[in-house]
């Protein structure tokens, strides 16, 4: 589960939440980072929930970064990759 300082963010698996601390202010900046960028994920929804969550807080900024935004060499096969069973040419290359 997802924690801070004065409680739960409500959080679980796929999820990164990463910090900067202030310490004069005890101000909090936090990246809600969605952890999957395969087609079919729901850490995309799970992300936007905490989110939604979070930011009835006023101790802390919230955003969030979701790699599938950005243009990386993601792995996007429909099928985990333990499975060895790649569909695009830029993953079997």
């Amino acid at each position: 589960m997802l924690t801070d300082a004065r409680g739960d963010l409500g959080g679980r698996g796929g999820l990164v939440l990463a910090r900067t601390w202030w310490s004069r202010r005890q101000w909090h900046q936090l990246s809600i980072v969605v952890g999957s960028v395969r087609p079919g994920r729901y850490s995309r929804a799970v992300a936007e929930w905490v989110l939604a969550t979070a930011k009835d807080r006023d101790d802390a900024e919230f955003e969030l970064v979701d790699p599938a935004d950005h243009p990386l060499p993601h792995l996007d096969e429909p099928v985990p990759a333990s499975a060895s069973r790649y569909t695009n040419a830029h993953t079997k290359a």
